[in-house]
């Protein structure tokens, strides 16, 4: 059983919510929807009471269409998660709401979009970095859900095995799973032997060679455009400077011009 969060728009985008429901009830979990409202963007005056007010009745109105949206959510989730959905609201700074409520989550799930609540690439660097879970990234147009055949990008690296190990539930299950990895990186890195790993839980794969001197996620990309995937497994490097967050160029790439769902973690 895995519980998934996700992070959702107003008003719904059905197909994106149908997709969550199905991966919930596909692993046997609970679908939490979460609409997060901006704090009041400004300082209200005393000294002006009728506009204080009016700002007042403008973020209850808010707070109010979001939470009317908890029917709609469970009439578009209920039957793809068997029931196991709710539907949550909140105010805040964005990020620091998910990753307080993505402490009772397995996967937190974000539709890329600069439109879309935690959409925008800085946003999603930021969501990826500093939540403690793992983070799947829908493109744009959300397709039904498919899970039958999984790239997985591989280094070696403690960020990659984490993503590896959140998509264990996907790849018991998946029809055909490649992975991609530098020639010596497919065995072991770090006394993880990735083979046996994936022996040991049942999942059968194939290994694909990779050249990294040239590697950039255009080429990755191509490589295995081949296969056909229905998901990318990659693992995210990254930091935060200046108060702003930033992937690392190659696996930013990759998020932001993959057109399937990416599964990473940092």
């Amino acid at each position: 059983m895995q519980d998934i969060l996700l992070l959702s728009g107003l008003p719904l985008s059905k197909p994106t919510v149908r997709y969550a429901a199905e991966l919930a009830g596909l692993w046997n979990g609970q679908l939490t929807g979460l609409h997060v409202c901006a704090p009041l963007s400004m300082q209200l005056d005393p000294a002006r009471p009728a506009a204080m007010s009016m700002q007042l009745q403008w973020e209850q109105d808010r707070l109010a269409r979001a939470r009317a949206a908890a029917d709609d959510f469970e009439r578009c989730a209920g039957t793809a998660s068997h029931g196991r959905c709710s539907w949550k609201t909140a105010t805040g700074a964005l990020a620091e709401v998910v990753a307080s409520i993505a402490n009772w989550h397995d996967l937190l799930l974000v539709q890329r979009g600069a439109e879309l609540p935690g959409g925008s690439m800085a946003s999603l660097a930021q969501l990826i970095l500093t939540s403690a879970v793992p983070v799947m990234v829908l493109p744009p147009t959300a397709e039904p859900l498919r899970l039958g055949r999984i790239a997985v990008l591989w280094d070696g690296t403690p960020e990659a095995t984490r993503a590896l190990h959140a998509a264990l539930a996907s790849l018991r299950t998946a029809t055909a799973v490649a992975v991609f990895a530098n020639a010596g990186d497919e065995a072991n890195r770090g006394n993880f032997n990735l083979a046996q790993y994936l022996q040991a839980h049942a999942v059968a794969h194939s290994v694909h060679a990779i050249d990294s001197s040239t590697l950039t996620a255009a080429r990755v990309l191509t490589a295995i455009a081949e296969f056909q995937p229905d998901l990318l497994v990659l693992g995210a490097r990254g930091n935060g400077r200046f108060g702003e967050w930033r992937l690392d160029g190659f696996c930013g790439s990759l998020i932001e011009t993959a057109h399937i769902p990416v599964l990473t973690a940092s």
